[in-house]
């Protein structure tokens, strides 16, 4: 499955092979019953399960560690820098008001210019304008909060079938279109 977002994909990757894994705990565990009894049985019953809760907490870190990469991509176009401004700032200046439409365009054309979106706003109010301006940075941060989420409440509850159940339905693919924009 190929993402257009690298993070997504690594956050989809690192849930699917932690999920995976779970095949392997129930025969892992009966195995240790056949083999041990009393005492060896509960201290190889333990060790196996300081091992799984390892191998969730490294899943749990590595979903972190994505949720800051996409924080910091999508903050890395929220500061101000004038080399960044594009000339449909000029646009908001002219002697003529512009339209509510012209007002999306424009809000479509800058998805990622947070600066922009507040300046678009600002302009429609001051001119009465009713236009739906689409907070994009909001937006994609939802997105990814809700990523996060999901794949870590899957994580934590060992919850195979819903991972299998969002993955069918195609929610990594959505919210990865939301988050890459």
């Amino acid at each position: 499955m190929a993402f257009k977002n690298k993070s997504v994909g690594k956050a989809h990757s690192v849930t699917r092979f932690y999920i995976a894994g779970l095949k392997d705990r129930g025969p892992e565990l009966a195995a240790l019953n056949d083999n041990y009894k009393g005492t060896l049985l509960v201290e190889h019953t333990n060790k196996l399960q300081a091992t799984y809760a390892e191998q969730k907490a490294r899943a749990l870190q590595e979903i972190e560690t994505v949720k800051a990469e996409l924080i910091a991509a999508l903050d890395s176009n929220k500061g101000l820098d004038a080399a960044k401004l594009t000339p449909d700032y000029e646009l908001l200046r002219l002697p003529v008001i512009l339209t509510g439409d012209e007002i999306l365009e424009l809000n479509r054309r800058n998805p990622n210019d947070v600066l922009f979106t507040r300046a678009l706003r600002q302009y429609a109010k001051q001119h009465g304008i009713e236009a739906d301006i689409t907070d994009t940075y909001a937006n994609r941060r939802a997105a990814i909060d809700e990523l996060i989420n999901h794949t870590a409440a899957i994580i934590k509850n060992d919850d195979a079938e819903t991972f299998r159940d969002l993955d069918t339905m195609g929610a990594y693919e959505r919210l990865d279109d939301r988050i890459t924009v």
